[in-house]
């Protein structure tokens, strides 16, 4: 079924997908559009810059492009999970190469609780994300993996090939740098 060009936006994920698969004149745009701007968040998320997030969103639907035939749709939703899966592992790949440096310490750490989640759960999309790209590195990759993407230390520690301690210091260090921004920026407002 070819689906008017115009009509890509009212069409379900995977009409579109199905689309995209065909090579119909504009799917593989449309479908660019319609997920770009979320997937170029999480990118910047990771990279920690628009440049690299620009190329790394370039990367990753390179990459969706080649691998569509093998997709399989599993309801609504399913497309855009699929390609933040991917992206997160572009960005990954990306800091591997860049040879992300972790912080090593042997003692154990308490994580911040209360005023330091209720500090962050109160701020906007935006700023947010304005004090996550303050983060070093190594802090902001363990952060954006157990905070965005859910992961346990154990599955980032075997996926960014870190102990655990180390995943648990990296956000424990995370959260400690980001309450200390946000009370600079308490007093700044002071």
């Amino acid at each position: 079924m070819k689906i008017p060009l115009k009509e890509y936006t009212h069409y379900s994920e995977n009409d579109l997908v199905q689309a995209c698969r065909e090579v119909q004149a504009g799917a593989r745009s449309m479908f660019y559009r319609r997920y770009a701007e979320r997937i170029l968040v999480l990118c910047l998320r990771y990279s920690g810059n628009r440049e690299d997030a620009q190329e790394l969103l370039t990367d990753v639907f390179v990459a969706a492009f080649e691998r569509l035939h093998r997709f399989e749709y599993r309801g609504e939703g399913s497309v855009s999970a699929w390609l933040s899966r991917l992206a997160v592992n572009h960005c990954l790949m990306y800091l591997r190469k860049r040879k992300l440096q972790f912080e090593v310490l042997k003692e154990e750490h308490e994580l911040y609780t209360g005023e330091d989640a209720a500090a962050l759960a109160q701020l906007g999309a935006k700023e947010l994300m304005a004090l996550i790209h303050t983060l070093p590195q190594g802090y902001r990759t363990v952060f954006n993996l157990f905070v965005f993407e859910e992961m346990s230390h154990k599955e980032i520690a075997a996926l960014l090939d870190i102990s655990e301690n180390t995943s648990k210091t990296q956000l424990h260090k995370a959260r400690h740098f980001l309450q200390k921004q946000l009370m600079q920026e308490k007093k700044n407002v002071l």
